[in-house]
Protein backbone atom coordinates (compact mmCIF):
# COMPACT_ATOMS: atom_id res chain seq x y z
CA UNK A 1 0.00 0.00 0.00
CA UNK A 2 1.23 3.37 -0.67
CA UNK A 3 0.05 6.68 0.73
CA UNK A 4 0.33 10.56 -0.91
CA UNK A 5 0.55 13.80 0.68
CA UNK A 6 -0.96 16.24 -0.78
CA UNK A 7 -1.23 20.76 0.66
CA UNK A 8 -3.27 20.82 3.74
CA UNK A 9 -1.86 17.38 5.13
CA UNK A 10 -4.43 15.17 3.06
CA UNK A 11 -2.96 11.68 3.20
CA UNK A 12 -4.84 9.01 0.48
CA UNK A 13 -3.66 5.84 0.37
CA UNK A 14 -4.36 3.11 -2.31
CA UNK A 15 -5.42 0.22 -2.22
CA UNK A 16 -2.77 -2.93 -4.31
CA UNK A 17 -3.85 -3.85 -7.49
CA UNK A 18 -5.13 -7.42 -7.78
CA UNK A 19 -2.59 -9.74 -8.91
CA UNK A 20 -3.04 -10.96 -12.63
CA UNK A 21 -4.61 -14.45 -13.27
CA UNK A 22 -4.18 -16.17 -16.46
CA UNK A 23 -5.99 -14.04 -19.12
CA UNK A 24 -6.95 -11.19 -16.78
CA UNK A 25 -5.76 -8.12 -16.60
CA UNK A 26 -4.53 -5.68 -13.69
CA UNK A 27 -7.43 -4.05 -12.32
CA UNK A 28 -6.12 -0.17 -11.24
CA UNK A 29 -6.08 0.76 -7.57
CA UNK A 30 -8.80 2.24 -5.44
CA UNK A 31 -8.78 5.05 -2.92
CA UNK A 32 -8.88 3.85 0.50
CA UNK A 33 -9.36 6.88 2.26
CA UNK A 34 -8.54 10.30 2.84
CA UNK A 35 -6.92 10.89 6.49
CA UNK A 36 -6.13 13.83 8.06
CA UNK A 37 -3.18 14.93 9.74
CA UNK A 38 -3.50 16.08 13.58
CA UNK A 39 -3.38 19.92 13.37
CA UNK A 40 -0.58 21.45 15.48
CA UNK A 41 -2.58 22.85 18.79
CA UNK A 42 -2.03 26.50 19.00
CA UNK A 43 -2.00 28.75 22.46
CA UNK A 44 -5.07 30.53 23.97
CA UNK A 45 -3.39 33.97 23.55
CA UNK A 46 -3.45 33.21 19.99
CA UNK A 47 -6.88 31.59 19.23
CA UNK A 48 -8.58 35.11 21.70
CA UNK A 49 -6.56 37.42 19.24
CA UNK A 50 -7.83 35.70 16.29
CA UNK A 51 -11.66 35.06 17.42
CA UNK A 52 -11.75 38.90 18.37
CA UNK A 53 -10.59 39.99 15.12
CA UNK A 54 -13.43 37.31 13.43
CA UNK A 55 -16.07 39.06 15.62
CA UNK A 56 -14.86 42.65 14.68
CA UNK A 57 -15.09 42.12 10.91
CA UNK A 58 -19.43 42.67 10.59
CA UNK A 59 -18.95 45.74 12.50
CA UNK A 60 -15.43 46.87 9.84
CA UNK A 61 -17.92 45.80 6.69
CA UNK A 62 -20.58 48.12 8.06
CA UNK A 63 -18.16 51.13 7.98
CA UNK A 64 -17.18 51.00 4.20
CA UNK A 65 -19.54 51.78 1.17
CA UNK A 66 -22.04 49.80 0.36
CA UNK A 67 -21.12 49.90 -3.46
CA UNK A 68 -17.88 48.44 -2.70
CA UNK A 69 -19.27 44.81 -1.47
CA UNK A 70 -22.10 45.18 -3.45
CA UNK A 71 -22.47 41.50 -4.76
CA UNK A 72 -23.27 40.94 -8.25
CA UNK A 73 -26.22 38.62 -8.96
CA UNK A 74 -25.26 34.88 -9.21
CA UNK A 75 -25.38 33.61 -12.52
CA UNK A 76 -28.36 31.29 -13.80
CA UNK A 77 -27.29 27.55 -13.56
CA UNK A 78 -27.00 26.18 -16.56
CA UNK A 79 -29.96 22.90 -17.16
CA UNK A 80 -30.22 20.36 -20.51
CA UNK A 81 -33.44 17.99 -20.31
CA UNK A 82 -33.84 15.43 -22.79
CA UNK A 83 -37.52 13.78 -22.71
CA UNK A 84 -38.20 10.35 -24.05
CA UNK A 85 -41.40 8.54 -24.77
CA UNK A 86 -40.92 4.98 -26.00
CA UNK A 87 -43.91 4.45 -27.10
CA UNK A 88 -45.27 7.58 -28.52
CA UNK A 89 -46.89 11.35 -28.09
CA UNK A 90 -49.82 13.46 -29.58
CA UNK A 91 -47.13 15.59 -31.33
CA UNK A 92 -49.83 18.13 -31.72
CA UNK A 93 -49.92 19.18 -27.45
CA UNK A 94 -46.04 19.08 -27.99
CA UNK A 95 -44.93 20.71 -31.31
CA UNK A 96 -45.49 24.96 -32.18
CA UNK A 97 -47.35 25.76 -35.20
CA UNK A 98 -44.69 28.10 -36.67
CA UNK A 99 -40.80 26.89 -36.88
CA UNK A 100 -37.64 29.13 -35.53
CA UNK A 101 -38.02 31.55 -32.83
CA UNK A 102 -41.43 30.59 -30.54
CA UNK A 103 -43.26 34.18 -31.21
CA UNK A 104 -46.82 32.48 -31.45
CA UNK A 105 -48.85 30.36 -28.71
CA UNK A 106 -47.22 27.75 -27.21
CA UNK A 107 -48.78 24.50 -27.46
CA UNK A 108 -50.38 23.10 -24.85
CA UNK A 109 -48.00 20.59 -23.15
CA UNK A 110 -45.21 23.39 -23.23
CA UNK A 111 -47.28 26.64 -21.50
CA UNK A 112 -45.90 25.73 -18.19
CA UNK A 113 -42.43 27.10 -19.56
CA UNK A 114 -43.98 30.63 -21.10
CA UNK A 115 -41.40 31.92 -18.32
CA UNK A 116 -38.54 30.80 -20.15
CA UNK A 117 -39.93 30.60 -23.56
CA UNK A 118 -36.75 33.00 -24.71
CA UNK A 119 -34.11 30.06 -23.76
CA UNK A 120 -36.55 27.34 -25.20
CA UNK A 121 -35.37 25.53 -28.21
CA UNK A 122 -38.01 22.50 -29.87
CA UNK A 123 -36.38 20.40 -32.29
CA UNK A 124 -38.53 17.78 -33.94
CA UNK A 125 -38.47 15.23 -36.95
CA UNK A 126 -35.68 13.91 -35.18
CA UNK A 127 -35.01 10.11 -35.96
CA UNK A 128 -32.30 7.30 -35.07
CA UNK A 129 -31.62 4.75 -37.33
CA UNK A 130 -29.44 2.98 -35.12
CA UNK A 131 -32.60 2.30 -33.01
CA UNK A 132 -33.74 0.31 -35.70
CA UNK A 133 -33.57 -3.47 -35.94
CA UNK A 134 -30.69 -3.83 -38.80
CA UNK A 135 -30.88 -7.43 -38.80
CA UNK A 136 -30.38 -7.83 -35.12
CA UNK A 137 -33.81 -9.36 -34.52
CA UNK A 138 -36.12 -8.42 -31.82
CA UNK A 139 -36.01 -6.27 -28.99
CA UNK A 140 -37.54 -2.50 -30.33
CA UNK A 141 -37.99 -1.01 -26.76
CA UNK A 142 -34.48 -2.51 -25.35
CA UNK A 143 -32.45 -1.27 -28.84
CA UNK A 144 -34.25 2.53 -28.33
CA UNK A 145 -33.14 3.12 -25.28
CA UNK A 146 -29.64 1.97 -25.77
CA UNK A 147 -29.34 3.71 -28.45
CA UNK A 148 -31.26 7.18 -27.67
CA UNK A 149 -28.47 9.17 -26.24
CA UNK A 150 -25.93 7.64 -27.61
CA UNK A 151 -26.66 7.16 -31.24
CA UNK A 152 -25.33 3.76 -31.35
CA UNK A 153 -26.48 0.57 -32.35
CA UNK A 154 -26.54 -1.60 -28.78
CA UNK A 155 -24.49 -4.10 -29.11
CA UNK A 156 -26.96 -7.24 -27.85
CA UNK A 157 -25.45 -10.13 -25.64
CA UNK A 158 -26.05 -12.20 -22.53
CA UNK A 159 -22.37 -11.55 -21.37
CA UNK A 160 -20.48 -8.85 -20.24
CA UNK A 161 -19.44 -8.03 -23.61
CA UNK A 162 -21.82 -5.48 -24.49
CA UNK A 163 -20.85 -1.88 -25.77
CA UNK A 164 -22.03 1.65 -26.82
CA UNK A 165 -21.18 4.94 -27.11
CA UNK A 166 -20.35 7.81 -25.04
CA UNK A 167 -24.19 9.50 -24.32
CA UNK A 168 -24.88 13.61 -25.10
CA UNK A 169 -25.42 13.84 -21.75
CA UNK A 170 -21.90 12.72 -20.61
CA UNK A 171 -20.55 14.69 -23.62
CA UNK A 172 -22.84 17.95 -22.26
CA UNK A 173 -21.11 16.89 -18.36
CA UNK A 174 -17.94 17.16 -19.47
CA UNK A 175 -18.12 20.59 -21.41
CA UNK A 176 -19.92 22.10 -18.99
CA UNK A 177 -20.26 20.32 -15.94
CA UNK A 178 -18.50 22.77 -14.05
CA UNK A 179 -21.20 25.61 -14.86
CA UNK A 180 -23.72 23.53 -12.17
CA UNK A 181 -24.08 21.80 -9.41
CA UNK A 182 -25.82 18.63 -11.03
Amino acid sequence: MRARRHSGGVEERRLPARQSCAGRHYQRSVFKAKRQRQMNPIDRRTFLRGMGAMMALPALERMMPGVAFAASAPAHPVRMAFLFVPNGINMADWTPTATGALTGPLPKTLQSLEEVRSSLNVLTGLAQHNAFALGDGPGDHARSTACWLTGVHARKTNGSDIRNGPSIDQVAALRMGNLTRF
